[in-house]
């Protein structure tokens, strides 16, 4: 599991931890204990890489290189977190 690519994920979207853990059901203390004791659970992921617009696959190996160059799959998803804004 490639816990990184959730920081990563984040920032890109501006989505801060207190959000994301408000659109997951966690608690930010409990999201950043199951991130570093790698027991976030899989309802978790799937929630997680919907809010962030990814396949959950990301997270369990597949490369970030060939998910955002599968525009016709994805769309322009490069561009698109290039350009987001923070929400909060």
């Amino acid at each position: 599991m490639e816990y990184s690519l959730l920081d990563v994920f984040t920032k890109k979207k501006g989505i801060t931890i207190k959000k994301l853990c408000t659109e997951i059901g966690l608690t930010p203390n409990g999201y950043l204990a199951a991130k570093k004791n790698n027991t976030l659970k899989v309802r978790d992921l799937e929630k997680i890489a919907e809010i962030l617009e990814v396949p959950i696959s990301v997270f369990f190996g597949e490369s970030i290189e060939d998910y955002f160059s599968n525009k016709e799959k994805n769309g322009n998803l490069t561009e698109e977190f290039e350009n987001t804004m923070p929400i909060d």
